[in-house]
């Protein structure tokens, strides 16, 4: 019965069959398919998988080349997947094609797709069809076959614009006879309706579908062949086989492939095939057997190669889908048939393989599906995926009580769309019921609430509404003041503020306005270390703290005296998402947790300041570069018009400092002879940094310096420290405290003559090539001042001879009228305390005549209680009265500011800094806010008594001046004599 022929023939298991492959199946598509290609339809091929598309595609692309025809085949898979941008997709499809039709000799691909450049992606596509390939392919029909079409849905994008590009492509044949020779093949696990969402786009309803069915026995001549050596009776042997299976091709295959390897494992034993009569009862006996030990049983581990789980994982993929699908196939399994509805529902029944449709009815596809997807399966699969199993136990276990276990809303819904048409337990209808009740009163209950809550929404839209028009045309600051009194009233909170990033110190935040305790001010600094802010700043997201806010927050010193309990805050972002601000709202009481409208609220604002914060940023930068081109033309026409190169250098100097925003500009001029010198020229240098007009003794010897004075290109140092030019340093030149800095020579006709230095010390300072360039313009500009000044000097030094006997003669005549104003002054102030006039009024006079004639200095006399140890305000004609009060009871100590340690060490204390003297850190928050930055004061003293003090202010850091000394001296006699006639008086009072 068996023979040695046909020892080659194999049946394949899966994959796409070669041309050659002896067990490929024609069928009624493989005509269908080519011969609507070769009249140029659009077709696709739209089936489950396992079912030969594949191969299909492969032999139709086979037959098409014999006839001469040209074609390409692309798998979607192999171009990209979710991550895969529009523009990369389109290009790799076109790439595919252009290597598919070998057309490298005919142009460049990349450089063709770039010179397509502002086109988009679809469109680059279009022309490569139209101007590439009709082009270069002449004459040809071409076919374009597209295989794994469906696994374009796993993509970001939509891709309706390429569907409707291959309809383009047939509608142009009437204009563009070339289309004629262009067709698509489509082959996929999807239909029409998940690939495109356009109607009016899509090439679907204009192409051809081919239906691509199982195996029919008349078609299997060829697998006949696999079992003509091995049976005598093999036609018997496929016939049961497809009584099986159906003709679906891939379990077909395998079945074929298992009982000719069955009877071959037993020629290798020489055993006598079992069931191999020519019974008709015998082969159907032995091949249900095969199919029982082969397939179903223990289905999951012998199913290799994947099929039955890949049908299996396609049913339950999607857990909202699958009780639908499970549901639709039970009916099937029921009935026999369900009536075609072409629903999603069905669709995805059909993709999957496991149902078929014939003649407007779905059945199940074969047996073998019947064995192994049974009730049974379905119904395991059904109890997975009740959707309430857990709530159901949980309600069961607590006696039917616990509500919280009963569904709710979508959740009843959903269960009770899935029970419809099953047969439920009484404990299941139990739980429906409940829930249902339950549910009911709470509908019934919220639309209650609902109704409170409308009444609510509608006077905050109405409020947001207003709050919108009123801060609508309002920009700059006030739009910042309206923004935050307006948050703080449509969310009834206690404070508002909006609040930017320190430029210069990170570590603080600057409010821009405020509304709340008025003691705090519009716009205050703080610190947003330990704060919520500081969450803000730091996670870029909105960040809110219903209650315990001092608790959360133990470190921000703002909160306690604020009262406040509660925070929502949100950062401002730019376009690209960076941090430009935040806006916080603060309350003295808890809030509450669903705060879904505060934050659309603040959303808006934040939006509305974003866009305000960016305006004024550009606006800001478009400023510093008019100052910075002004600044160049300042510089010119003080060069052109000025004869006083001193000042030329100070105003340039100040200007660059300015513009720069460095805290220190020097610039020096260069002697060469005798021995080269940095004579300083000018320094401009900002408050609470140190001068170093020093530095021009020695820094000639510094590297950094040699080098620049060396060439026209400035010399660029982010950090000093660590830059090798600034080593070794001659004695004399200390940089601590210096960061970073830019140093330029000035030149004229090629040889300097000076140099210029920009330092930066509160931060280290990368400079940008644009203030880099600006400092090489300027210091272009700066040598040619310096070469006039050579030119000038003599003119100059005369002019200066001259200047200084004006001024001797001018000291002389000033110095007459001061004794004289002080003599007319001290008569005054003597004729005052002859008369007996009030204390007060007599020491005002004199602290006012002390002001006039001293040099800029503020006068103060305070008078001690020697009872208490307090000073208390006497007279102080030109300070602030609110400082004034400040001061007013204070207590006098060794470490108490000036007055209150002069007072108590009976000694003239002087303060030449007030910011940086130990001795004012007690006090020194309350003098710095009214811009005092020196201080000194000199107990009156009676009888061996302290009896009060006089004091001279100064706003810049300073020691007191010979003539302020001179004169505080003779004010402290003037004084005492003022106090001791006013106690004389009192004691002739009282007797």
């Amino acid at each position: 019965m068996l023979s040695n022929n046909h020892k080659n023939y194999e049946y394949q298991v899966g994959g796409s069959l070669s041309i050659d492959s002896p067990s490929y199946v024609e069928r009624e598509a493989d005509s269908l398919l080519f011969d609507a290609l070769v009249r140029g339809d659009f077709c696709y091929v739209f089936n489950s998988r396992q079912m030969g598309k594949s191969s299909l595609r492969v032999r139709v692309r086979h037959r098409l080349r014999q006839a001469g025809y040209n074609s390409v085949s692309i798998d979607i898979t192999s171009i990209g997947s979710e991550r895969t941008s529009p523009e990369q997709w389109y290009k790799g499809v076109a790439n595919e094609i252009f290597y598919g039709f070998n057309l490298q000799e005919t142009l460049h691909f990349n450089h063709w797709w770039k010179q397509q450049y502002g086109l988009t992606p679809v469109q680059k596509l279009s022309l490569f069809i139209e101007n590439v390939l009709l082009t270069h392919i002449v004459g040809e029909k071409i076919f374009i076959f597209i295989d794994e079409i469906d696994s374009i849905l796993s993509l970001d994008f939509p891709m309706d614009d390429f569907f409707a590009l291959i309809r383009s492509c047939y509608n142009q044949r009437a204009d563009n006879p070339q289309y004629n020779r262009l067709a698509f093949a489509l082959f996929g696990v999807s239909t029409p309706s998940d690939l495109i969402q356009d109607r009016n786009r899509t090439p679907f309803n204009t192409g051809q579908a081919i239906e691509l069915n199982g195996f029919h026995l008349e078609e299997c001549h060829s697998l006949v062949q696999g079992m003509v050596d091995k049976y005598d009776r093999p036609g018997r042997f496929l016939e049961e086989i497809l009584f099986w299976t159906n003709g679906q091709p891939f379990l077909t295959q395998k079945l074929c492939q298992i009982v000719v390897q069955h009877v071959e494992v037993e020629e290798k034993c020489n055993c006598p095939p079992a069931l191999l009569s020519d019974s008709q009862y015998s082969i159907k006996d032995f091949i249900e057997h095969i199919v029982q030990s082969h397939i179903i049983q223990n289905w999951k581990s012998q199913d290799n190669p994947e099929h039955l789980r890949t049908i299996h994982t396609r049913l339950l993929r999607n857990e909202h889908k699958a009780t639908r699908l499970l549901g639709m196939y039970q009916h099937i399994l029921q009935d026999g048939v369900l009536a075609e509805t072409n629903s999603d529902t069905q669709v995805e029944l059909l993709l999957s393989g496991l149902v078929v449709k014939r003649n407007g009815l779905l059945k199940v596809s074969n047996r073998i599906y019947k064995f192994v997807f049974d009730q049974m399966w379905v119904q395991d699969q059904l109890e997975e995926l009740r959707p309430y199993s857990e709530a159901l136990t949980a309600w069961m276990n607590s006696g039917a009580q616990d509500e919280s276990r009963l569904l709710r809303g979508q959740a009843l819904a959903d269960a009770q769309a899935w029970s419809l048409g099953r047969s439920l337990t009484n404990q299941d209808y139990q739980f429906l019921a409940a829930s249902q009740a339950l549910d009911k009163q709470l509908v019934e209950e919220r639309l209650a609430l609902e109704s409170a809550k409308n009444i609510e929404q509608k006077r905050r839209e109405d409020a947001l509404r207003l709050i919108m028009e009123g801060t609508a045309a309002k920009i700059g600051d006030e739009f910042f003041y309206s923004c935050v009194r307006c948050l703080a009233e449509i969310l009834d909170v206690e404070y508002a503020l909006i609040a930017v990033l320190d430029d210069k110190n990170h570590t603080h935040a600057m409010t821009l306005a405020y509304s709340g305790d008025d003691e705090l001010g519009n716009c205050w600094e703080y610190e947003i270390a330990g704060t919520p802010c500081e969450q803000v700043i730091q996670r870029l997201e909105i960040c809110h703290y219903p209650h315990s806010l001092q608790t959360l927050f133990p470190n921000d010193p703002y909160l306690i005296p604020l009262n406040a309990h509660s925070y929502l805050g949100i950062p401002i972002l730019d376009s690209q998402g960076d941090y430009l601000g935040h806006l916080a709202v603060m309350d003295t009481k808890p809030s509450k947790e669903n705060i879904s409208d505060e934050i659309v609220i603040l959303k808006i604002f934040a939006a509305r300041a974003g866009a305000e914060l960016t305006r004024k940023k550009t606006e800001a930068a478009l400023a510093k570069h008019l100052e910075q081109v002004l600044l160049l033309e300042h510089i010119t026409q003080k060069i052109r018009q000025s004869l006083d190169t001193t000042q030329i250098l100070q105003t340039t100097a100040n200007q660059i400092g300015k513009v720069f925003q460095a805290n220190r500009c020097l610039i020096y001029t260069y002697l060469p002879n005798p021995t080269a010198q940095l004579p300083w020229a000018a320094e401009y240098c900002e408050t609470g940094f140190t001068s170093l007009l020093d530095w021009s003794r020695s820094i000639i010897d510094i590297p950094f310096v040699r080098e620049s004075l060396a060439n026209d290109e400035a010399i660029s140092l982010p950090d000093v420290h660590t830059n090798s030019l600034m080593e070794p340093l001659p004695d004399g030149v200390n940089i601590t405290g210096l960061k970073s800095m830019i140093a330029i020579r000035t030149s004229c006709h090629g040889e300097p003559n000076g140099l210029i230095l920009i330092q930066q010390c509160d931060r280290f300072r990368h400079w940008t090539q644009e203030e880099i360039e600006l400092s090489e313009s300027v210091a272009l500009r700066v040598g040619i001042a310096l070469a006039q000044a050579k030119l000038i000097e003599k003119g100059k030094e005369q002019m200066l001879q001259l200047d200084r006997q004006n001024h001797q003669l001018h000291q002389e005549i000033s110095e007459r009228k001061w004794i004289q104003d002080f003599v007319d002054g001290q008569n005054k102030v003597l004729n005052l305390i002859a008369k007996g006039a009030a204390l007060l009024e007599t020491l005002n006079l004199l602290a006012k005549m002390i002001e006039d004639l001293s040099d800029q200095s503020l006068c103060s006399i305070l008078l001690l209680d020697n009872f208490t140890g307090k000073l208390h305000h006497g007279a102080a004609p030109s300070l602030p009265e609110a400082y004034n009060q400040a001061i007013d009871g204070l207590k006098i100590g060794p470490m108490v500011g000036s007055c209150g340690t002069a007072a108590y060490s009976k000694q003239t204390v002087t303060i030449t800094d007030i910011a940086t003297d130990p001795r004012c850190q007690s006090v020194k928050d309350v003098v710095l806010q009214y811009g005092l930055r020196a201080c000194w004061s000199t107990p009156i003293i009676i009888n061996d008594e302290v009896v009060a003090t006089f004091a001279m202010y100064y706003r810049e850091p300073r020691a007191p001046g010979s003539r302020d000394i001179d004169l505080v001296a003779k004010a402290t006699d003037l004084v005492k004599v003022a106090i001791e006639r006013y106690r004389a008086l009192e004691n002739l009072a009282c007797i």
